[in-house]
């Protein structure tokens, strides 16, 4: 589950045993994205398969370009991730803005749609978007989605009629 820090998103190696998680190794977005498009061996890929191909998960590409001895790397799947959490991005000031009391708007109503979240909670989701959370092992914000689970999470979130029930939560 994204949460605020440097950046909205922390991406880990996860090791586990019996169910449990017992570590979690931080890394870096663009490495996320070569492990899990089989470009880089690890040890939680090390058939280097393309879980984004072979889950069918839309809007992430990454291809090598060979001329130039880099990836092109387009994964604006990443970018929608955030907005399961808050309700407007964290980032953006003018969500903190308080309206006045005879105000008969929101704050979220002063937003571009591109900055407004999912999340129908002040900061977080509300409990039943959190419920809808929980078949990927999301009980609480601080959870951490991996596996299989993961790969369903992010297919989940390209559905417009997923984000639609999510969002009347």
């Amino acid at each position: 589950m994204p949460h605020y820090s440097e950046s909205l998103i922390t991406y880990n190696l996860v090791n586990e045993r019996d169910g449990k998680i017992t570590k979690c190794q931080t890394i870096a977005q663009r490495n996320f994205l070569l492990m899990a498009a089989g470009e880089m061996r690890c040890n939680a890929n090390p058939d280097l398969i393309n879980f984004f191909k072979k889950e069918s998960i839309p809007l992430c590409t990454i291809d090598y370009n060979a001329p130039f001895r880099n990836y092109n790397i387009d994964c604006i799947l990443l970018d929608r991730i955030w907005k399961v959490r808050y309700p407007a991005h964290p980032k953006d000031l003018r969500a903190e803005e308080t309206p006045s009391k005879d105000s008969t708007t929101s704050v979220l109503d002063h937003i571009p749609d591109s900055l407004k979240g999912w999340a129908s909670g002040k900061l977080n989701p509300s409990s039943g978007q959190l419920s809808m959370l929980n078949k990927y092992g999301l009980y609480q914000t601080s959870d951490v989605i991996y596996g299989d689970s993961l790969w369903r999470f992010l297919k989940d979130i390209c559905d417009p009629k997923w984000v639609e029930v999510y969002k009347s939560k």
